[in-house]
């Protein structure tokens, strides 16, 4: 179970983390920037809602 859900967290985390090195990039365009801001917020939204899963699992629901 930990496995599990340690994969789900990571997924997302590493999403984050490329997509952070890319919108360094001074080369960018506003749009190529844009979607790269928009991935991140998805990958926040999923990895928030894996959580929240998690505390109520925690408390037996």
């Amino acid at each position: 179970m930990v496995a599990f859900i340690s994969h789900d967290l990571r997924q997302p985390l590493s999403a984050i983390l490329a997509n952070a090195e890319f919108l360094s990039r001074s080369d960018l365009s506003e749009v190529q920037r844009f979607a790269y801001y928009q991935e991140i917020r998805r990958d926040i939204y999923r990895i928030n809602e894996l959580i929240g899963y998690l505390l109520e699992c925690s408390k037996g629901r």
